[in-house]
């Protein structure tokens, strides 16, 4: 019966769970860039090529740290950028751009983040890369404005992959921890004596 209501589900189109990947980014390898950096220019633009995920998808591509390009006099502070942002650097900023059905983002970096409402922080910028994708989003592509980026990978725990054998090995020396509590002896197991 079991197996018979299994099969109706799966043909019935049961939703698909959604997935988590982990991405290393940090290489930068696809990138990239446009701009100027220093007073004459807005600061480089990079952008990352266009990622591919299931909608519904949760992605970690780790943590960016973008050092700001003191901005100059075309975009300057007030407007977008909040005036406290403004440091000897200028800010950073950074723009996901989630893809719909595959459309959306750009094909070469743009010359000024500006223009597309990122976000600013303060110089060093941090931003964490994670997000979990709508359920018309199946893509994302990813764009820092400033004179340096660096990309941290994602942290990969292996505790969910081992935690079953810890379980496991956890278990077998409380198990046997109780049976020498209760006066057995190795050979009650039916090890023998070395």
């Amino acid at each position: 019966m079991k197996a018979k209501l299994v099969g109706a589900l799966l043909a019935l189109g049961w939703p698909a769970q959604a997935a988590t990947h982990l991405v290393d980014i940090s290489d930068m390898a696809g990138f990239t860039r446009n701009g100027v950096a220093g007073v004459a220019g807005n600061g480089i633009v990079w952008l990352s090529p266009k990622y591919y995920f299931g909608s519904g998808d949760t992605v970690d591509f780790g943590t960016a740290t973008v050092i700001g390009d003191y901005p100059d006099g075309r975009s300057g502070c007030g407007g977008p950028i909040p005036p406290s942002y403004c440091t000897e650097n200028g800010p950073a900023a950074f723009k996901p751009f989630f893809l719909v059905n595959g459309a959306g983002g750009f094909s070469t970096a743009p010359f000024d983040l500006s223009l597309y409402s990122p976000m600013f922080a303060r110089s060093p910028g941090t931003f964490a890369l994670l997000f979990t994708l709508g359920s018309e989003v199946n893509g994302i592509q990813l764009a820092f404005q400033g004179t340096s980026l660096s990309i941290t990978p994602p942290l990969v725990t292996p505790i969910p992959g081992a935690l079953p054998l810890f379980v496991s090995v956890l278990g077998l020396a409380g198990w046997l921890g109780w049976r020498r509590k209760a006066g057995g002896s190795a050979t009650d197991l039916g090890l023998s004596p070395a």
